[in-house]
């Protein structure tokens, strides 16, 4: 099974870079994205509730009418995080919980696999 990148940001006006929680949400739904059959890039935003589950819909970003490649990536997407987030949510520092209540994802095929 391929698997892609997966960068993140967080929608707020402070960047989490250098935060070791990022990387490690980062990893966790990278591991849960499976790339099969996957042709295209897609960037998807969401927010998170205070226990880290998802608690709105899950956005596809900057794409009115998608491609059906972009709506089998999106879909791609979307599992990879409702599936890693499992039934307690993500394991997210609570204090930090303004940096990572609003979540922009993108999911990014490695060069030569699109």
């Amino acid at each position: 099974m391929m698997r892609g990148l997966l960068a993140v940001l967080l929608i707020w006006p402070c960047l989490a870079f250098g935060q070791e929680w990022l990387g490690t949400f980062r990893q966790a739904i990278g591991a849960c994205w499976n790339t099969a059959g996957i042709t295209e890039s897609v960037t998807v935003r969401f927010q998170l509730d205070a226990d880290g589950r998802v608690s709105t819909d899950i956005m596809l970003v900057g794409i009115n009418n998608p491609t059906d490649a972009q709506s089998d990536a999106f879909l791609a997407a979307r599992r990879a995080i409702l599936r890693c987030q499992g039934e307690n949510g993500f394991d997210l520092p609570l204090d930090d919980y303004a940096l990572w209540q609003e979540v922009e994802l993108n999911f990014t095929l490695p060069a030569g696999d699109s």
